[in-house]
Parts: C-alpha cells; sequence; structure tokens
C-alpha cells in the first residue's frame, strides 16, 4: 500500500539580493517565525525607508500646493519653500543613509565570508548528515533523537534491522575473556586459549570472583566481568569532553545454533551502559553518539565483510540528547498484557506485554525453549497438556522503543493470505473441536536487587526483567521493593513465583484460527495533500490490533534523492530521511485497534519541495499473524466524475471464517497478482484503475515520474 504526499514548504527567503544581514542565526528555540532573521530586518528597514520616502514626497506636494495657492503672498511663498528644501534634504538624508548602511552591511559579509560572488548573503541550510541510516540499517535506539530529560544511569541501546547482522567482534572487546560453551550454547568463562580464539563470546558479564554480583567499578583480577565497548565503532560524546565515554557493552543472540562445530547466531540489539554517570549534577548536558563504518556486517569470510554504512548517503549515523541532573531510581512497571487476565482468544494471537518505560532489551527478548537449559525464561509461558504443565516454547522479542515485548509460538498451523507460516499456541483438542479451549498463564520474572538502600530497586544484571537504568520490575506497581521469590524450576510457573515483584496473568486459548486480515481504515496527512507542516507526524490507523514487531517493516521515501536539488551548489537535503515508528492500541467505535505513528525528520529541510512515498508491505500483520494483503486502504472520495481530493474511512465487511464480502471508500485491489497493491495518488490521476498495481515496485516506479511527481532545480 502507498501513499503519495508532497510537502511544498513555502520558500523563507525571498529577493535574496536585497537581504540584510551578516550572520546565521539558529531558530530552533523561536516560536514567533520561521522565517530567517535576516529577511526579517530587510523587511522591516523596507518599510520604515517606505514609509519615510512616502511622506517625503507628500511633504514635497504639499510645499508645491502651499506655493500654488499663495495668490502673491510672498510670506506663503517663502513658507512653501523652505517646506520644499526640508523636505529634499530630508530625502537626501534618508537615501544617504541607505547607502551608507548597504554598504557597511556588505562589507561586513564580505569579511566574514557569509556574502556570494554575486553579491547575496548567503543562507546557511540546516544539515541533516549522519541521520539517514534510521529506519534502514538502525531500527531503533534509546535515548531517542533529540531526547531531553533523560536520566544520568541511563543506558544507550541500539538495535539493527533484521537484514543487517551485525559482526559484535567490531563493536564489543571480549574483557572478561569468556567464551561460548558447545553443550549449553551460553557463554563460560575459564576458557582456552583455543577456545577464546575460535569460540569468543562477546556481549555478556560473569561473575569471576564468585561473589554473586557484577563489578562494574573495577577490574577483577585484571579484567573487567563485563565486556567493554569498542569506541573506533561507537562514539560516546558529551558537551563537557569530546573524548569518547568509555562503556560495557552487551549483546542479546538470536537463532543460536550449532552447526558442524561451528556456533551460528545473530547479534540485533546492543546496549552500552557508561562505566560513569553521564552529564553533570548541577546542569543538562548535551550528548551526541556516533555509529561509524568500523561496525562490520556478520559474514563468515572476513575478506568479504563491508562497513554496514557502506551503501548510505553518508557512511556513519549520529544522534544527539541531553541529560538532566536527575538519577531514575524508579522502577517499571506493566502497564498492559494482551491478552488481558482471564480473556479468551484465538490459538493463532500474539502474546504481548507492555511496559511502563524502555526496557533492557538483553532481560526481555529471547527463545523460550521447554525442552533444555539453553532457554529464556525471565518471562514464561505454560499450559496444560493432558493434565501436564507444559512450558510453551517460542520467541520473545522487543519493539515499540523497548517498551513492548512480544511472543509467538513455534507450533506451525497452517499458512495466512500471503503465504506466510503462521504459528499458534499448543492445544491438545480435537481438531474440528473449535469450542474446545485449555488454560494458560504467563509469568513475568523480576530480576534480583542488590540492597542498595539509596536506590531500592537497583537490580543485578542478568537476573531478570529490569529498565533501561537498571531498575528492577516492580510487578505489583506498589513503589516498594519486595524482592523476588526463588523459583523451583525455571521452566514452570509455581504458586510461590506468583508473589512480590513479580507479574503474573492467566487467559484461555480456544481452538480457532481468526483469519480476517487487517486493513487502514484511515490515515494523516491526507493522500497528496500539499504544504504539509514539517514536523507533521504520519499516522495510519489500522482495523484491529497489530503486532508491533512487523510494523517495523514500514518504509518511506523521499524524492528526489538527496544531492538532487541545490540551491549555490550545495545540497538542500544531504540525507536519506530518518523515521522510526511508535504505536498505540485504541478503543475506536468500541473496537480495539492498533495507531502506528512515524516519527521523522522534517519534510521539505531548507524549503525544499518534495514528494514522500510511506509504504506498507504484505508483511505488516495483525496480531493474529494475518498479513495486509491485498493493500485495501482509504481511496479519495468521488461524487460522479468529480474528484474530491480527500478520503474517507476505508471499511471491510468479513464472515465469520474471514473471508472478504465487501468494502466501502477502499482502494479497488484484489487477489489478482496484478491488482493486490493500492497505489495511491491523485493527481495526473486519468482513472481509479491507476492505483491499483502488481507490486510496491511498480508503484514506486509510477510515483517517481515527472507526470505524477515533478520537481525543478532552484
Amino acid at each position: 500500500m502507498f501513499f503519495s504526499n508532497i510537502v511544498q514548504a513555502q520558500t523563507v527567503v525571498e529577493n535574496q539580493a536585497d537581504v540584510l544581514g551578516v550572520k546565521a542565526i539558529d531558530e530552533s528555540d523561536l516560536v514567533l517565525s520561521g522565517q530567517d532573521i535576516r529577511v526579517i530586518v530587510a523587511k522591516i528597514i523596507r518599510a520604515v525607508l517606505g514609509l519615510l520616502g512616502i511622506i517625503a514626497v507628500i511633504i514635497i506636494i504639499y510645499a508645491g500646493y502651499v506655493i500654488m495657492t499663495s495668490a502673491g503672498n510672498e510670506e506663503k511663498v517663502v513658507k512653501g519653500k523652505k517646506i520644499l528644501l526640508n523636505a529634499v534634504i530630508g530625502l537626501t538624508i534618508i537615501l544617504s543613509a541607505l547607502i551608507i548602511v548597504q554598504f557597511i552591511l556588505n562589507a561586513l559579509a564580505d569579511a566574514t565570508g557569509l556574502r556570494s560572488d554575486r553579491g547575496r548573503v548567503r543562507v546557511q541550510l540546516d544539515s541533516f548528515a549522519g541521520s539517514g541510516a534510521l529506519g534502514r540499517i538502525v531500527k531503533d535506539h534509546y535515548p531517542t533523537r533529540d531526547q531531553t530529560g533523560v536520566y544520568r544511569n541511563t543506558s544507550i541501546i541500539v538495535t539493527f534491522a533484521d537484514t543487517v547482522p551485525v559482526d559484535p567482534s567490531s563493536i564489543i572487546k571480549n574483557d572478561n575473556q569468556t567464551c561460548w560453551d558447545l553443550n549449553t550454547l551460553k557463554a563460560k568463562k575459564d576458557c582456552t586459549a583455543e577456545e577464546l580464539k575460535n569460540y569468543p563470546y562477546y556481549g555478556d558479564c560473569v561473575d569471576l570472583d564468585g561473589d554473586n554480583t557484577i563489578n562494574r567499578k573495577e577490574k577483577v583480577n585484571g579484567k573487567w566481568e563485563c565486556d567493554t565497548l569498542l569506541t573506533d565503532s561507537v562514539s560516546i560524546t558529551s558537551e563537557l569532553s569530546k573524548e569518547s565515554l568509555e562503556a560495557f557493552a552487551l549483546s542479546s543472540y538470536e537463532n543460536v545454533k550449532l552447526v558442524d562445530g561451528q556456533i551460528k547466531a545473530d547479534n540485533f540489539s546492543f546496549v552500552f551502559v557508561p562505566r560513569e554517570l553521564l552529564g553533570s549534577p548541577e546542569q543538562n548536558v548535551k550528548h551526541k553518539v556516533t555509529l561509524t563504518n568500523d561496525i562490520l556486517n556478520k559474514k563468515l569470510d572476513k575478506e568479504d565483510q563491508q562497513g554496514i554504512f557502506s551503501n548510505q548517503f553518508t557512511k556513519y549515523y549520529s544522534w544527539n540528547f541531553e541529560t538532566n541532573t536527575e538519577l531514575d531510581i524508579d522502577p517499571p512497571y506493566v502497564v498492559s498484557v494482551s491478552p488481558q487476565n482471564d480473556e479468551k482468544i484465538p490459538k493463532n494471537k500474539i502474546i504481548r506485554v507492555q511496559f511502563s518505560e524502555p526496557m533492557n532489551p538483553i532481560m526481555i527478548s529471547g527463545k523460550t525453549n521447554g525442552l533444555d537449559h539453553t532457554s529464556f525464561t525471565n518471562i514464561l509461558l505454560n499450559t496444560f497438556l493432558s493434565g501436564v504443565t507444559t512450558t510453551v516454547s517460542g520467541d520473545w522479542k522487543v519493539s515499540n522503543g523497548y517498551t513492548s515485548v512480544e511472543f509467538t509460538p513455534e507450533t506451525p498451523c497452517g499458512l495466512n493470505s500471503c503465504g506466510d507460516t503462521m504459528y499458534c499456541l499448543p492445544l491438545d483438542c480435537p481438531e474440528d473441536d473449535s469450542d474446545c479451549s485449555r488454560p494458560f498463564e504467563a509469568l513475568i520474572r523480576t530480576a534480583d536487587l542488590t540492597n542498595n538502600k539509596e536506590i531500592p530497586f537497583e537490580a543485578q544484571p542478568f537476573t531478570g526483567v529490569m529498565d533501561v537504568a537498571f531498575n528492577a520490575l516492580d510487578g505489583d506497581n506498589d513503589k516498594k521493593a519486595d524482592g523476588k521469590p526463588a523459583p523451583g524450576n525455571f521452566l514452570v510457573i509455581d504458586n510461590t513465583e506468583k508473589s512480590q515483584d513479580n507479574y503474573w496473568w492467566g487467559f484461555d486459548v480456544y481452538n480457532k484460527i481468526d483469519r480476517e486480515a487487517p486493513y487502514i481504515v484511515r490515515l494523516t496527512p491526507d493522500i497528496d495533500r500539499y504544504s504539509v507542516a514539517e514536523q507533521a507526524d504520519l499516522n495510519f490507523y489500522y482495523s484491529k490490533p497489530m503486532w508491533y514487531y512487523t510494523l517495523n517493516n514500514f518504509s518511506l521515501e523521499e524524492y528526489p534523492e538527496p544531492g538532487v536539488l541545490k540551491r549555490d551548489g550545495k545540497a538542500l537535503v544531504d540525507a536519506e530521511i530518518w523515521f522510526y515508528s511508535r504505536m498505540t492500541d485504541l478503543n475506536y467505535n468500541s473496537v480495539t485497534s492498533t495507531m502506528q505513528t512515524i516519527k521523522h525528520r522534517a519534510f521539505g529541510p531548507n524549503d525544499a519541495d518534495l514528494y514522500y512515498f510511506p509504504i506498507l508491505p504484505s508483511t505488516i500483520m495483525s496480531d493474529t499473524q494475518n498479513c495486509l494483503y491485498p493493500g485495501r486502504g482509504p481511496a479519495t472520495r468521488m461524487e460522479g466524475e468529480v474528484e474530491l481530493g480527500y478520503s474517507l474511512e476505508c471499511k471491510v465487511e468479513y464472515d465469520n471464517q474471514g473471508n472478504y464480502i465487501k468494502s466501502e471508500n477502499c482502494v479497488g485491489v484484489n487477489l489478482e497478482s496484478d491488482k493486490d497493491t493500492g497505489c495511491m495518488y491523485i493527481i495526473n490521476r486519468n482513472s481509479e484503475a491507476d492505483n491499483i498495481v502488481s507490486s510496491t515496485e511498480a508503484c514506486l516506479e509510477k510515483l517517481k515520474t515527472d507526470r505524477i511527481s515533478p520537481y525543478t532545480q532552484d
């Protein structure tokens, strides 16, 4: 599904040859005007001089009137001549002042290098270099771009796209000298030199001295207990010091397998924990994080490795944030769960937990395997099959700015409309008995506490669920550090663990698959909107609760590409547009559904007229794993042959089996391979059939033409 939106920003600098001023200013804190201060000053001077000129002309006319109506009265003639002389002198002074002021300003502009060879004052263009990888190479990070009020004891998190497996050795130094245990597929200490060479483990903490704590203050026996960050690959600087801060570096592993004696695993999320507190206790401090092209993609053949930003317009990614003067000592808690307690759901539904704040992704994500000791057990799902407590196997994955985690079971149960495998929660029901159901229960294990009286929820790393500042989960949200009950069997939820600061709930799963496909109900800005505000949110309202993790498959294209549009030889846009998604579940017309909000770089920066093409592929799915296929969404409203230029809500009707019946106000796609993609635009459209194409590639090819998206150089 595509929606073509053009952004035509109003011209900020007009008639540049007449602009007065010698210095560009930062307008980020101005709230009264979006114009350059030099333009404002120039307009004021022109207005004042114009007004004075008009007054001078009026005075000259008045002097002539006095002389002409004197009727030979010598006194009136003298008075008129005096007025005329003063008016001419005043006009001469005004013109002289203009010449002198213009000469001085031009001289200052030449001296400071702000005036071009053509005598125009150069306008400083906003640069977005280093930002374009967000949404493509970098999937998400914390703190977010330009975030303020960040606590000093926060961790810095980066998650790379699933298509960009990263070599952890290019980011992390194995300071604690751990290696893979080929039997447990976990990290172990006391490794041999050969094991460290062939099976190094990157991104963990280990208790080297047996005191049951992780020492982050000093080395133990000459080694750090946590691995450390390679600052050539990731630098963390502040306005207080341009030297990169030293930090510990942690990472989570996915898809871990032992194949032919070799460890195969993927690393996407990395957590950087500064050794010292960020910022200052006395003032807010700005920080900058830079990911360099020294971060390598993961290839078995080292000679084929290259920097992950090698194919980007700019070969690095950076962002800024600002810390406050405080420490985060407030614990996270669970805001909501889906399904809710005691709810009854179809067996193909995704399980979701929504936390109150960003969480440490390493502590809430992993693969649960009820068969062996490699299992992730910080969050656990149990059911009762044939009278036996069974651990449900599957993957917990983080999304939504590290505030959500979602569970996908590993039992296949058919295909969705895109031909992708659906996975269902396990049941021991007869296959044709749709009324059969089984109880499930879930447990979230909080982290062990350090018993720090000043920070009561301070958590021990790798011991349970915690936030980005290492505060343990407050399961009952009572603001009291109740601690964590000792588990009996890590793979089984027993009653003793349903207490203190753990969180638990239960629900029923019935033997039915929900096959109703999601669609887009409405969106903002509307299709082909002009003059969209630079920071306008891009919102998509879906018909159903969505699988948050898949909404990261959204992409946004800007046309023309960076470097094409120029002013005075300088590119108006010097980086790809960055973007990321945030999701919220809404109750709209008594139906729970998801709103996806796209945060992004300014639309139409530096007065550039640009087109934007949001792309919602069929890999976006509802929380019942039904894909966005075919690409149904709002169509522009027609009255007869007249295009009204705005869209109404798309409405689709399904039967009880999830089969399509009819739709209203929706683009007319169907399941035919050449008509299954909605390609929405209005301008220069020949007919509604133009909005139906065979693929996203075909839509982009159509949109990037002079007929639909014309542009001219400045």
